[in-house]
């Protein structure tokens, strides 16, 4: 079994061929259980360490929206800053979990799409296509999300 694959394995016919790493976030606790607070009375929360998994692929929000790509042949290096990634199972990603895509940090926005659940139509099932989708945005040097 490869690194990152869902524990009831993935059966869907595109191959596995991207490298992430995940970053699940949970809120912390204080040793009697109740919930951590910052002086603000906020719950604060922390990231785990990096999960390797493999995703289908990735790609910008531009493409799934048709907008016109704005690159220019004389650009050398870009990045996006919003993508969806099309994941063996999105049901272990949560909002604010982040990943690492080509090196750069994203997180997670919203709720993943899974397409096994057959949407928008609950007589076909897209479960032997694709396992689902995953929304990200880039996050900044600074934690503020937002384009580069």
């Amino acid at each position: 079994m490869q690194p990152g694959l869902p524990a009831f394995g993935y059966t869907a016919f595109l191959p596995l061929q991207t490298p992430i790493q995940h970053m699940i976030y949970t809120l912390n606790t204080n040793p009697d259980g109740t919930p951590a607070l910052d002086a603000h009375g906020i719950q604060q929360g922390s990231y785990g360490a990096p999960i390797p998994r493999m995703i289908v692929c990735w790609w910008p929000l531009e493409r799934r929206t048709w907008e016109v790509d704005p690159i220019d042949p004389d650009v050398v290096a870009r990045y996006e800053s919003d993508i969806h990634l099309l994941v063996p199972d999105p049901t272990v990603y949560n909002k604010p979990d982040r990943v690492i895509v080509n090196n750069l940090l994203y997180q997670v926005e919203g709720l993943a799409t899974d397409w096994k659940s057959a949407l928008p139509f609950k007589t076909a099932s897209y479960g032997m296509l694709i396992g689902g989708e995953v929304h990200v945005r880039r996050v900044s040097s600074t934690g503020v999300i937002g384009g580069m």
